[in-house]
């Protein structure tokens, strides 16, 4: 018996054209096109949360989190044997680094999960899977490529019996790979750096000209802020653009004799493995990533250091302390050295659920103060179900609810863009709902089908709708980077042509003014940006934080914790067509702090102050 794994849509083709050659092998989709070419050409198969169980992975989290938090540690403790600098600095280098180490440590425990499952079930002879080329790390963010399969190197250190299965290999005809999407990047690549160039500028200038009280790194409420609050903006001085790595080491020497100190003097290797695989061969790629950087990261850090002395902030203003921006990193360790108070300024949709995503707990990890869009945050925080408090990472967190500048300041734009005709349908919008992108999973979010972007359900949704497409003007948001090919291929194939989908053409903040319905299959940053607005809200969240729902909240908001009850009441509601049947007014004010919309000002200085007299 043989195995194929599915991680690209190209992988299809073959099994399409030979149907019968593939009938008795066991197909393994990981990419939700590819699931859907699989589905609409009638070939079984199985998605990936068939074979690895979610409440199974979800009980280990607290396990897994720690466990790379260990390999931080490890890290770090042989960075300061080889590179007395960073031990000089009492710097924690990994420790910064935590959360792309999590992100890849994660996804290759899940394939490894899926691997052995696969062996343990169906003792293939042969496994049949994607050969990308060499293993590509990107320079900016140190994550697993997404164009490429790593799966193959973990095949590659198979142990024992498992050895012994053949690995076979596929490739995609080169004439088929899209240039559009290069121009597509070259695009957003000068859009980007423009934007960057404009904003060292504007640093630079206020850098030498000014006198801020505070320092903003990379956050983007205090961009907004200081054009809401033009009087205030002097005290504000922002630092909002990106340095390029242009000190790279490219010293192997100091690389293998890093890799030989693990070897030898440390369990490095039993922390990258799990069952009779190691990832030894993508780690070892990311740690060159890494340590190629180290004199760019100290010679930012003595610039940071420079700064503050310079400005000499009461506080320090972050976005996030994740390590995507250098700056995050070097700031917070400067604020550290120089015990200077900092906090963070919530940004996107976490704290509605007991579990949280995007930057997963790294914020609540490096910092205890938080300034949150609304109340909520403090609450969630301290409920026992909270998974801050199954990593007992609860301890003495100051809440402080300010709103969200940024969006107030989205929803003063009088322009509005002609997207639909005009005509007297309800206009209905859909947002979609999580995106995983190839190599990018990892565990932060209690949610089943997580890895699988949660396409089934929102392939239900869409054929909910096309029953109601020339009844109503139905929009569907996509992700700017979202499966777009596969969308356009369900909406064609479903004859629902009149359902309009948007990718990066439109805002989410433009749609929400056109619609009268807001619909969202988990709970993100559009959950808040649509509080803003009276629409009704239909929102799925199985691991919601239940209890303000249920007490002052009751009747605000149409929320729903499995994937039936929601299709059924979405339809009954599109059936009666009875629009705008809920008041959000406490909702605004729990999750938003809508009294204080025209007084962020003084909600913010209150904030800092007591930040900055409790330090």
């Amino acid at each position: 018996m043989r195995i194929i794994l599915v991680e690209f849509s190209w992988q299809t083709e073959a099994i399409i054209n030979n149907k019968e050659s593939f009938k008795r092998d066991v197909i393994v989709s990981l990419n939700p096109e590819s699931s859907y070419i699989l589905k609409t050409n009638e070939i079984y198969y199985f998605e990936t949360y068939q074979i690895c169980n979610h409440k199974e992975l979800w009980s280990q989290y607290k396990t897994i989190t720690n466990h790379t938090i260990k390999i931080s540690k490890v890290l770090d403790e042989a960075l300061w044997d080889q590179d007395k600098r960073f031990r000089d600095l009492n710097w924690k280098f990994f420790n910064d680094y935590h959360y792309p180490l999590k992100i890849a440590f994660d996804q290759l425990f899940y394939y490894t999960e899926l691997i052995s499952k696969l062996i343990e079930k169906f003792s293939p002879s042969e496994i049949i899977i994607a050969n990308t080329g060499n293993i590509l790390i990107t320079d900016a963010y140190i994550l697993i490529d997404t164009k490429i399969s790593v799966i193959k190197y973990l095949l590659k250190t198979l142990k024992g019996s498992s050895s012994k299965i053949k690995i076979s290999f596929v490739f995609q005809n080169q004439n088929k790979k899209s240039k559009f999407l290069f121009f597509v990047n070259l695009k957003n690549l000068i859009k980007n750096e423009l934007k960057n160039i404009y904003y060292k500028i504007n640093f630079l200038v206020s850098y030498h000209l000014s006198k801020p009280k505070y320092l903003s790194i990379n956050c983007d409420e205090i961009l907004r802020y200081k054009k809401l609050y033009p009087n205030e903006s002097k005290y504000f001085l922002l630092y909002h653009h990106n340095n390029k790595n242009k000190k790279n080491i490219n010293d192997l020497t100091f690389f293998y004799n890093f890799i030989d100190h693990l070897k030898n003097k440390t369990n490095f290797y039993n922390l990258i493995k799990y069952k009779d695989i190691s990832f030894e061969l993508i780690f070892h790629e990311i740690l060159l990533k890494l340590l190629q950087r180290r004199n760019f990261i100290l010679d930012e850090y003595y610039k940071a250091k420079k700064i503050v002395n310079q400005t000499k902030p009461a506080c320090v203003i972050f976005q996030s302390t994740s390590s995507f921006i250098s700056a995050n990193i070097t700031f917070r360790k400067v604020c550290i050295d120089l015990k200077i108070p900092f906090v963070i300024w919530m940004h996107g949709g976490y704290g509605v659920g007991y579990s949280f995503a995007g930057y997963d707990v790294t914020d609540f990890r490096f910092c205890k103060n938080h300034i949150s869009y609304g109340p909520f945050l403090k609450d969630t925080v301290a409920d026992n179900k909270c998974i801050l408090k199954k990593l007992e990472l609860t301890e003495n967190y100051n809440i402080l609810p300010v709103g969200s500048p940024k969006f107030d300041h989205e929803n003063m734009k009088k322009n509005l863009n002609k997207i639909l005709k005009p005509n007297n349908k309800k206009t209905i919008l859909f947002l979609t709902g999580a995106l995983v992108h190839n190599n990018r999973f990892y565990f932060g979010r209690n949610r089943e089908k997580f890895e699988t972007s949660l396409w089934e359900l929102q392939y239900d949704v869409l054929s909910l709708f096309k029953k109601y497409q020339n009844k109503y003007n139905i929009i569907f948001k996509d992700y700017p980077e979202g499966h777009k090919s596969l969308w356009k291929k369900v909406l064609a194939d479903i004859n629902a042509d009149q359902i309009l989908y948007v990718s990066s053409e439109h805002s989410v903040n433009s749609l929400l003014r056109m619609s009268d319905l807001n619909i969202m299959p988990w709970i993100s940053t559009t959950f808040f940006e649509a509080l803003y607005f009276d629409a009704d809200i239909f929102v799925l969240e199985e691991d919601i934080f239940e209890k303000p729902f249920e007490e002052q909240l009751k009747d605000e908001i149409y929320y729903f914790k499995n994937n039936k009850n929601f299709l059924s009441e979405l339809e009954k509601y599109l059936e009666i067509g009875n629009f705008y049947t809920c008041s959000n007014k406490n909702s605004k004010n729990y999750f938003l702090k809508f009294d204080g919309l025209n007084k962020r000002n003084q909600l913010l200085n209150e904030s800092l102050s007591k930040i900055i007299n409790e330090n």
